[in-house]
């Protein structure tokens, strides 16, 4: 109460500071209080009241909408890196194994090919010793 007894004018109100909604409308309650008081019509101040308690509503609305976007988005985002970065990991997974492979294929680590001949002959692996009798 002695907010309005100490803005008796409405000169009084451009050094107050309107810059937040919230601002605003306490300010405009107590300019209604004002009116009141003074038995003046309080149908525009009721109209403005209005209009700042649904523009404070709506732009909480909106906030809560947008954080709920901004919040889908970066979850799409990471949804997003992770599955590339799985699949840059699968490729350097592959691309490793096909260069091991390439390296153990290679003239001087290569298997034995079968050839095309039936049968090869093989090599004894010494040779047998004659043995001299004892004369």
């Amino acid at each position: 109460m002695n907010e309005i007894q100490s803005l008796e004018t409405w000169n009084d109100w451009d050094e107050i500071n309107l810059s937040t909604a919230e601002l605003r409308q306490q300010r405009l309650e107590i300019l209604l209080c004002q009116k009141l008081k003074n038995g003046e019509d309080v149908t525009q101040c009721l109209q403005v009241l209005e209009y700042l308690k649904n523009s404070t509503t709506e732009q909480k609305l909106t906030d809560i909408f947008f954080q709920r976007v901004r919040n889908r988005l970066r979850l799409e985002f990471l949804q997003k890196a992770s599955f590339i970065g799985m699949a840059v990991i699968v490729a350097m997974t592959c691309f490793i194994t096909a260069s091991r492979l390439a390296n153990f294929s290679t003239p001087n680590n290569s298997l034995p090919t079968l050839s095309s001949k039936k049968h090869q002959s093989v090599k004894p692996l010494h040779k047998p010793v004659k043995h001299e009798s004892n004369r």
